[in-house]
């Protein structure tokens, strides 16, 4: 069983991940960040599509912002687009999790505000757990 921490905020139960991913607005820097790489690497959809099997939809929801990456399908289609931009998607990484690490304990200080949880494997949504 894992918990996860719930914000009341307006009478809507929030998860901190939710909270977290609002104010990193880490789907939109993910979005930039691979529209932008893979543009430099001169690389297309459907190159990545035949060469790391990830569908042409799947890239395009990623470059919109409308979809969030599994991990191990982003780093293969990072790793695809080379070592310059794999570095680069680590440091980006590094850098959302400690300012992720800095919101979590900001709003766990407010423990008034915060409720603990349980949720079974199914239910549980882990922060940057793509």
């Amino acid at each position: 069983m894992d918990q996860i921490l719930i914000l009341r905020r307006k009478s809507k139960a929030v998860t901190i991940a939710e909270i977290i991913g609002q104010e990193l607005k880490v789907m939109e820097v993910v979005a930039e960040s691979f529209k932008s790489w893979r543009a430099d690497a001169g690389v297309s959809l459907t190159d990545i599509e035949s060469k790391v099997g990830v569908p042409v939809s799947l890239l395009q929801a990623w470059e919109l912002g409308t979809v969030s990456p599994v991990a191990s399908l982003y780093y293969e289609v990072i790793e695809f687009l080379g070592e310059t931009y794999l570095f680069e998607a680590g440091m980006q990484m590094t850098e959302l999790m400690m300012k992720a690490n800095q919101i979590r304990k900001s709003l766990e200080a407010g423990d008034d505000r915060v409720q603990r949880v349980n949720f079974d494997a199914l239910g549980a949504v882990r922060p940057f757990a793509a």
